[in-house]
């Protein structure tokens, strides 16, 4: 809309942010055109948001899955002779377990 105003291009034609076909007549700087161009812009505007936030979320909970995962590497390469090693053996195979049906979740 812009563009053609610029260009000095007459009748101006009005745009959508989505182009679409609608089964009623939308007049330009009408009542229906402002609600279509509003709708439009929030969606994309909220879409944004979504995917942003779920792509950040994923990347969090494998950060999570590898901290622990390297909680339990530590734990079983750094044992000393006071430590029980069937229970902490154990633990981690617990642990372990609970991360990989994490992972089937994910």
């Amino acid at each position: 809309m812009a563009n053609q105003y610029f260009h000095q291009i007459h009748p101006i034609k009005i745009m959508f942010v989505f182009p679409g076909v609608y089964p009623w007549k939308i007049s330009p700087n009408g009542l229906y055109y402002k609600f279509h161009f509003i709708a439009e812009s929030a969606s994309i505007l909220f879409a944004s948001f979504v995917s942003g936030g779920i792509d950040c979320l994923f990347t969090l909970y494998i950060f999570q899955i590898n901290g622990h995962l390297r909680d339990i590497s530590y734990r079983i390469t750094h044992t000393n002779d006071k430590t029980n090693h069937k229970k902490m053996i154990r633990e981690c195979i617990l642990q372990h377990e609970m991360l990989m049906q994490c992972r089937d979740i994910l």
